[in-house]
């Protein structure tokens, strides 16, 4: 938004740049990000019935905020102070995904001359797990009640400490006592995206038995859990400060998940 003012006393409408407007929207090509990584990956085709493929990124994304129709800058008219860590940074991921296939049955390294009922029993089981391991995403404090008489901007706090804590819970994930509202009719100094939510651990895993039937027909029954060490993994905590709940979680992803499944293949 242009035509933004400066914090200070007396009516918007007053103190404006162009007085006889409000703020004004503008469209541009404008902004700045940077994205740096480091990336790598491990993959182990299948052999002996064993797939595996895992993948780690170390990174760090920084913008400064501008989208389209933008509403939250502190002050549109210094970016630079709208310098930090991106929505979508995620400074640690990791993610895998093995598959293990009992190599037993017919033309397999066990069980290949044994009987019909051993081979119907024993073949074509199959045991996979999908992992994804990583840190969050940033948290943006705020703080409301217009108290730099800006109507058009989102105001931050000023920052007394880094307002992380080390055994964070769900009854306090960051520190209210490191921040606190700004001087009447100032920004406050608190930089974007300072804080960091909680971060993901989930762990899905797959039994499969196939069947064959005919010889070109086969039933598979599937046993799928997500979640399966129903892991906590917990939803934003409340980012203003001006809320007694600031810092507090009320929402997590779903808990363990258990799905039973049967596909017949012809």
């Amino acid at each position: 938004m242009r035509n933004q003012l400066a914090p200070g006393p007396g009516a918007a409408n007053t103190r404006r740049v162009f007085n006889q407007y409000a703020r004004i929207r503008s469209y541009e090509s404008s902004g700045w990000t940077s994205y740096h990584s480091l990336q790598t990956s491990i993959e182990k085709r299948y052999s002996s019935g064993f797939l595996l493929m895992g993948a780690y990124t170390w990174a760090k994304a920084m913008d400064h905020g501008w989208t389209q129709d933008s509403c939250c800058q502190q002050n549109i008219d210094n970016l630079a102070a709208e310098k930090g860590l991106a929505p979508h940074d995620i400074r640690h991921r990791f993610t895998s995904n093995a598959i293990y296939e009992i190599p037993f049955g017919k033309g397999k390294r066990w069980g290949s001359g044994a009987s019909r009922a051993a081979r119907l029993a024993g073949e074509g089981w199959q045991f996979g797990v999908i992992s994804t391991v990583q840190t969050g995403a940033p948290g943006n404090t705020s703080v409301a009640g217009n108290i730099d008489n800006v109507p058009d901007n989102t105001d931050r706090p000023d920052r007394a400490g880094n307002g992380r804590r080390d055994n964070g819970s769900p009854d306090g994930w960051w520190d209210p006592t490191a921040f606190r509202p700004q001087r009447q009719f100032t920004f406050g100094n608190s930089g974007r995206n300072v804080l960091t939510r909680p971060g993901t651990v989930n762990f899905d895993f797959i039994t499969a038995k196939s069947i064959a039937t005919r010889e070109r027909q086969r039933l598979e029954l599937r046993f799928e859990f997500f979640n399966a060490t129903n892991h906590p993994n917990f939803g934003g905590p409340s980012e203003s400060i001006s809320n007694a709940n600031f810092g507090k979680i009320f929402s997590a992803a779903p808990p363990r998940q258990i799905q039973l499944g049967a596909k017949y293949y012809f």
